[in-house]
């Protein structure tokens, strides 16, 4: 399974440290917020050159977790990256009895495989609709 790229970051923290991060990566880098996907945590995705890059959750209250299985609360969410090879991917995941989830963004047709590596973050395998 080739990486491709790193498709984007995600950041959770409650107020006020929310606001800080949103003004942190739109006044000092100028991103800018966009279209997010009707999802049932609340935050923003910021966008630099047309990509959000950036996905920031709100945490409400402070001590929610909103992610999944995720074990801690504010801080680094986990690491999204673009791929391919899904089939030898996901076969890898099952025969090495990796725990994992498959899901299929209905916005993009994108196929989603989550999971952790050894340290506990989270990590998003995004793989093309075509795939």
């Amino acid at each position: 399974m080739p990486v491709q790229s790193i498709d984007h970051i995600n950041l959770r923290a409650a107020e006020p440290m929310y606001r800080r991060l949103e003004d942190f990566y739109r006044q000092l880098l100028g991103m800018v917020p966009g279209c997010r996907p009707d999802i049932s945590s609340t935050g923003a995705w910021l966008y630099a050159d047309g990509r959000p890059i950036v996905h920031l959750i709100r945490l409400d209250p402070p001590a929610e977790s909103c992610s999944l299985a995720a074990p801690h609360g504010a801080g680094l969410d986990h690491v999204a990256m673009r791929c391919r090879g899904l089939a030898e991917t996901t076969g890898y995941l099952k025969r090495s009895r990796t725990e994992h989830t498959v899901a299929n963004s209905p916005s993009s047709g994108e196929t989603i495989v989550r999971l952790r590596d050894p340290s506990g973050l989270q990590l998003e395998l995004i793989f093309a609709a075509d795939e």
